[in-house]
């Protein structure tokens, strides 16, 4: 098709569109497709990958690279690893890639009908033509990178223990005496299961060096009777357990002065130490809930979050919507997403957490009794609830916690009375 392209003006204008179509695929994806967004990492992912396949479109459609120029991009090579890694199965890549391939066409034709009765037929048809021959190519070199990098993943020795490990998180029967052979990690003790992961900072060649020295250095932290179980989940985040003698508290700070000393940049969440099989799975389960809050965390950068920390909000963030909801419910006005309402929050938190005592409230944020007394006036004010009953005091406490931790996520979201 080169020379006189019809498809130009077509390509023209949906690169004139390519942002907010971004942007709907985003949205579409989040709800239809979880699999692919289910942390932030991974929506950064796909998003990249989405904007490299939709100038790739467009670059195709204007006739500025051939059929057999046809590449699948870096972006969705990175992408493609990660999923296969995951066990993402292929299909739900298929299936978004149709997705945004009928989004794409049904824009396209609607700007072609804008070109007039004599342009819009003809170019209607090159485009149907010229856009099933591209997701037609695309999907074919998509689906082989898919299964080659799931082919080297599996015969790879992580691939092979991250199956044993699901079969033990599964609880398979007769299955899990042979997972705990070929890993060499026992269920008759305490385990403290641990989501670790990098920096984008970090480069993906200093992982397993970053990750090896994590392993280790929780062995030593936190007295483990033996060798941690590690496995990745992809190549930038591992999970691990540690075999403990007992259960108990953790020293959360403690454990953050370690990495910062030692230099090491990465993140951890922390499930409880759990007991036998079933804590095996408890504590996986309870380390990706504490793990889920620290990506949404709009703030805080804390590097270690413990489940133990934030149950109640690690529950909670089930449904970020409905959060959102019940924090603009309790705090009213205090909900509002600025630098003073966050002074305010911190203030009455405090507060609260300190028994009501303004002179402990007072010591703990370091300021004068006055201050403490005006602000939770203002605080007061703006939140609209009294603090007679207890359910209600409970409530705004763990609507002040959604707010420290989670910040603009949960904030600014009042609902219309």
């Amino acid at each position: 098709m080169r020379g006189d392209n019809i498809l130009r003006p077509v390509a023209l204008e949906m690169g004139r569109r390519m942002e907010a179509f971004v942007a709907d695929l985003m949205t579409s994806a989040r709800s239809e497709l979880p699999e692919l967004t289910e942390d932030e990492r991974m929506a950064g992912l796909l998003e990249a990958s989405i904007v490299e396949d939709v100038i790739a479109a467009i670059n195709f459609l204007g006739d500025a690279v051939g059929e057999s120029d046809i590449r699948v991009p870096a972006a969705v090579r990175s992408f493609l690893r990660v999923l296969a890694q995951r066990d993402v199965s292929i299909t739900v890549v298929i299936r978004a890639y149709r997705m945004a391939h009928t989004d794409f066409v049904d824009q396209a034709m609607r700007f072609a009908l804008t070109l007039g009765r004599d342009a819009s037929a003809p170019t209607i048809i090159a485009l149907v033509n010229r856009t099933a021959l591209w997701i037609d190519r695309m999907l074919e070199q998509v689906s082989e990178a898919y299964e080659e990098e799931r082919d080297r993943w599996v015969s790879s020795r992580s691939g092979l223990r991250r199956q044993w490990v699901d079969t033990l998180l599964t609880g398979s029967g007769a299955e899990i005496h042979h997972a705990e052979q070929a890993l060499g990690y026992r269920l008759d003790t305490f385990h403290l299961a641990v989501a670790a992961w990098l920096d984008e900072s970090v480069s993906a060649r200093d992982a397993v060096t970053l990750f090896d020295e994590t392993r280790t250095l929780l062995a030593k932290q936190l007295g483990a009777t033996g060798p941690p179980l590690m496995v990745p989940a992809d190549e930038r985040e591992v999970e691990l357990w540690v075999p403990l003698r007992r259960g108990g508290p953790l020293d959360v700070e403690a454990m953050e002065s370690v990495l910062a000393e030692q230099g090491l940049d990465v993140r951890l969440a922390l499930g409880d130490a759990e007991r036998g099989e079933g804590g095996f799975r408890r504590s996986h389960l309870q380390a990706a809930r504490a793990r889920r809050v620290a990506l949404a965390c709009a703030v805080s950068r804390q590097r270690v979050v413990a489940y133990a920390q934030i149950t109640p909000l690690a529950l909670m963030t089930e449904d970020v919507d409905a959060l959102r909801g019940f924090v603009g419910r309790m705090l009213g006005d205090l909900a509002a997403d600025d630098e003073r309402d966050a002074w305010l929050r911190e203030t009455l938190l405090t507060f609260l957490s300190c028994g009501r005592s303004y002179t402990a409230t007072a010591e703990a944020m370091h300021l004068h009794r006055n201050t403490i007394q005006y602000r939770l006036q203002q605080a007061a004010e703006r939140l609209g609830h009294e603090f007679e009953d207890p359910a209600t005091v409970l409530d705004i406490q763990l609507a002040l916690q959604a707010c420290r931790w989670l910040g603009s996520t949960v904030l600014g979201g009042r609902e219309d009375s």
